[in-house]
């Protein structure tokens, strides 16, 4: 079966005592703390102050890194835009 898979015996056993590899763990737990910031955020952070937070925090961490994460599962920072105040009694 390795043979017709073209992997070696070594990396297929260990695949089968470890199928989560590591980038994917550490990819899972630093998406975890990004949906934290952003529910704490009020989605309003983008992926530069979304890192600062997360920095803060302890977790090591890159910016393009985050905006990938943030990318791939769809999450995005949304602007609320205030324009002209029409509530008021002026002319």
């Amino acid at each position: 079966m390795c043979q017709l898979l073209r992997v070696s015996r070594s990396g297929y056993y260990y695949w089968l005592q470890h199928p989560v590899g590591l980038s994917v763990a550490r990819e899972q737990q630093i998406l975890v703390s990004i949906r934290k910031v952003y529910q704490q955020r009020n989605c309003r952070y983008d992926s530069l102050r979304r890192t600062v937070d997360l920095r803060e925090q302890g977790i090591a961490v890159s910016r393009p890194c985050v905006a990938r994460l943030m990318r791939k599962h769809g999450i995005r920072r949304i602007i609320r835009v205030q324009t002209t105040d029409s509530n008021h009694g002026h002319a």
